[in-house]
This record gives C-alpha cells, sequence and structure tokens, in this order.
C-alpha cells in the first residue's frame, strides 16, 4: 500500500513537471510569436526603405518604403538583385564592401550610390548594408537600408556649378576679393 501511494506521488509529480514545462514552453513560444510580431511590423512599417538579402544579392524580403521608392511590388523586387538595379559605375564599390563584409574586415558600411527605379530613372541613395550571420555561424542574410538622397545630391551639384561659375566671374575680369 505504501509503494501504492509513493508510485502515485511520483506520478503526480511527472505530471506536474510536465504541465509546468508545458506552460513554460507555451509562453517562450508566445514571446517569440509577439518579438517576431514586433520585427515584422518594424520592418514593414519603416519610414526609410529596408531589404533582406541573399548571398547572390537577390532581394528576399522588402518593405513599402523600399517598395514606393523604387516603384516595384515586392514582387517584382524579389525577382530582382542589387547588382541589377545598382548604376554600373557605383557597382564595383558596392561589391567591394560585400567582399569586405564577407571577409569580416568590417561589420557594416555607408556608401552613397545610385538605383534604377521602376521607370529607368537615376535615384541617388545612402545605402547602410550589414550581414547577419546563423548562431552557427554561418551565413543568414544581408540586411539594407536604403534612404534616398536624390534631392540633396542634386542640390550639392547646383551649388557646384554656381561656385564654378563664380569662380571663373572672378577669374575673368580679374576681380579680387
Amino acid at each position: 500500500m505504501l509503494r501504492d501511494i509513493f508510485a502515485l506521488i511520483f506520478i503526480i509529480s511527472l505530471v506536474s513537471l510536465f504541465y509546468f514545462n508545458l506552460t513554460t514552453l507555451k509562453q517562450k513560444i508566445q514571446k517569440s510569436q509577439t518579438n517576431l510580431d514586433e520585427f515584422n511590423t518594424a520592418f514593414e512599417f519603416a519610414a526609410i526603405g529596408m531589404a533582406l538579402v541573399n548571398e547572390k544579392g537577390r532581394f528576399t524580403k522588402v518593405n513599402k518604403s523600399f517598395c514606393k521608392l523604387l516603384g516595384y511590388t515586392p514582387e517584382e523586387l524579389t525577382s530582382l538583385t542589387f547588382q541589377e538595379i545598382t548604376h554600373p559605375n557605383d557597382l564595383n564599390a558596392d561589391l567591394e564592401y560585400v567582399n569586405k563584409l564577407n571577409r569580416g574586415n568590417i561589420e557594416s558600411y555607408q556608401i552613397e550610390k545610385r538605383y534604377f527605379n521602376k521607370n529607368g530613372e537615376t535615384i541617388w541613395i545612402n545605402l547602410s548594408g550589414s550581414k547577419v550571420l546563423n548562431p552557427d555561424g554561418s551565413f543568414k542574410h544581408y540586411i539594407a537600408q536604403i534612404q534616398n538622397i536624390t534631392e540633396k545630391k542634386l542640390a550639392l551639384d547646383e551649388l557646384e556649378k554656381q561656385k564654378t561659375r563664380i569662380e571663373n566671374i572672378l577669374k575673368g575680369t580679374n576681380v579680387g576679393t
């Protein structure tokens, strides 16, 4: 009879432990889901363009701001690579930064470069790029954060033209200041 009581206590203890572990597991899953929802919301509604990019340069996930900037749908952008929309004169510099990321020489980079939008127009952007690894150290994806700086670049170009004009006038008229 005492043996039956101990067996019953043992079984109750196991059931209680199982229930406790199951409850803890449910809480961890709920917290992970909440964290994932928060990340997705922050990613999707960020004011700047954001994209996840695979090892070959293909966009795997893009947000609304990035789509709006370039005029593509998410489906269209995820069928493209960053190499396909980068201006040819800027591609080598960008790829060199990616190589430095892959070699572990840098953790992130920023570059001003040009993209082509869906209409073929050139857009100046400031790109911040970084690499994310899985817990085992293998490649997971790149993160790209993209800001439109076209207006800033055009304004700087106009200022440079005006500066050059003024310098030419001063030289041509031999006027000292």
